[in-house]
């Protein structure tokens, strides 16, 4: 009792003294947790979206308090040389989120999710501290003057191989972006955002969206009234993210071809809803019956705009009906059964965005001699029918010394490239210079959502007969037969 006593008498204070009117003390105290930063594209929006979550939050009852926390734009970290920065940005980014709103002992929070790291944060958060909680997709770029975030990833690559001048890759970085919010196609950032709607934990249409679509700002509306009302009910997120959930966002994975990144996140938000779950085998079992659905950059031509058109992730999720589990809920508060059956049934505008998606999963698990514990290859990013390539080893300290060799002329057509630790944007790069279809990459780290080409990442175990492969053994990639193999 002494300590009930003490917490309140001390909030009262605290509160009084921010302005907090007496009769407003006992309402739910809701945290909005905001990522604004004016450092990046990524996050400079997200104030407005944040006013109003808080502004809805208060017409429903509640008493909202906006709380800041890191958010690193991984695009920009990477492209300015600090990937070393964001090794653990995204436990950070869970640790920020339990201090600030689990320490402050709040009712419930709505999460503002944006760049690369940060919606596996904050559904990690939720359920780590199992309060009532929203997500909201913050929402991805448009591109601009005939440019977008594929033209500046892919120009350095025609820069360093001749193909494009410097000038005219500033005159498209000037105009490569048309709004605010995160990379335009179908990396890390907006694959989590539809996977957040599939676990259950942002609304139904929350995503994709533009960051300039009015939509976003009547989701974060709809969020605060919705969290204040979750409150109330006791429905928390591990009431919602249980394995029927977990299975039907990976099933979303398989079926829109989203980052392979996206696989090691959703084995942290299954461990931390209490629920492991081998995320590879379940690809590799599921894979055999859901097909990738559309062509969505950097699968296909399709961009992002177009698949916010057909209907976004719900209109994919109701393709996958006869495959989801459908009793699971939503923070709604509805099961997905009552959801997607206000959904047009039949193909829709979806299977317009599919052109070559073939009976491809959106991800392919490899095993081998090169990845007995498994490696993931996103088959829509290769070139169209490049079904297997077999060639000489050629081994890279890290990405750096792949933008050396690309610079300097030194790759050559056939080969493989083997880097330790992950390629960020060289893949990228490969394709801009108009090598992505004659040279393969492999390895043990992750690659840049936005990639093209041949890549095939996280090869398991790292120590394994991968990380001895030696320069000019030759080493097999074949999709058809699930193989990733190095010549004895």
């Amino acid at each position: 009792m002494q300590a009930g006593l003490l917490s309140r008498t001390v909030r009262r204070a605290q509160w009084r003294a921010l302005g907090i009117a007496t009769a407003d003390l006992d309402k739910p105290a809701i945290a909005v947790v905001n990522t604004s930063s004016s450092l990046a594209i990524c996050y400079a929006h997200l104030d407005r979206v944040s006013t109003a979550v808080q502004g809805a939050i208060r017409e429903a009852g509640g008493l909202a308090f906006e709380v800041r926390t890191a958010a690193p734009s991984d695009g920009l970290s990477f492209a300015v040389g600090r990937r070393d920065f964001l090794g653990n940005a995204r436990d950070t980014m869970v640790s920020d989120v339990e201090l600030m709103v689990g320490g402050a002992a709040l009712d419930g929070m709505v999460l503002l999710s944006s760049c690369d790291s940060t919606t596996p944060a904050h559904l990690i958060a939720a359920l780590k501290l199992d309060l009532p909680a929203v997500v909201v997709p913050c929402g991805y770029q448009r591109g601009g003057g005939g440019g977008d975030v594929f033209g500046l990833y892919e120009g350095v690559g025609a820069v360093a191989a001749g193909r494009m001048t410097e000038a005219d890759l500033g005159r498209l970085a000037d105009q490569a972006f048309a709004c605010a919010g995160v990379c335009g196609g179908l990396g890390t950032a907006n694959t989590m955002h539809m996977l957040a709607e599939a676990l259950g934990l942002a609304l139904p249409g929350s995503a994709p969206v533009a960051g300039d679509n009015p939509r976003l700002l009547e989701t974060a509306a709809r969020a605060g009234r919705r969290v204040v009302e979750l409150v109330a009910a006791g429905l928390r997120p591990r009431g919602i993210v249980g394995q029927p959930a977990i299975e039907n966002a990976a099933r979303l994975l398989l079926a829109i071809g989203g980052a392979n990144s996206c696989v090691r996140h959703l084995a942290a938000i299954a461990q931390a809803a209490g629920r492991p779950f081998d995320v590879l085998a379940f690809l590799e079992r599921e894979g055999r019956a859901v097909a990738r659905l559309c062509d969505i950059a950097p699968n296909g031509p399709a961009p992002m705009t177009a698949l916010e058109a057909a209907g976004g992730t719900l209109a994919v999720l109701r393709r996958l009906w006869d495959r989801l589990a459908l009793d699971a809920i939503n923070v709604s508060g509805e099961s997905w059964r009552a959801i997607l059956g206000r959904v047009p049934e039949g193909p829709g505008p979806i299977a317009s965005l599919t052109q070559r998606a073939g009976a491809d999963p959106g991800l392919i698990v490899l095993r081998g001699n090169l990845a007995a514990g498994g490696a993931l290859v996103r088959p829509g990013i290769a070139p169209a029918g490049l079904r297997r390539f077999s060639g000489p080893a050629r081994l890279l300290a890290d990405a750096e010394a792949g933008f050396a060799a690309l610079r300097e002329g030194n790759l050559r057509a056939g080969e493989v490239t083997v880097l330790k630790g992950g390629v960020d944007d060289f893949a990228c790069a490969l394709h801009g210079a108009g090598l992505a279809d004659r040279i393969a990459m492999v390895t043990d780290g992750g690659y840049s959502g936005l990639s093209k080409g041949l890549v095939v990442g996280h090869v398991a175990p790292a120590d394994g007969p991968f990380g001895a492969v030696r320069a000019g053994q030759t080493i097999t990639i074949d999709l058809d037969a699930r193989r990733l193999d190095a010549q004895a």
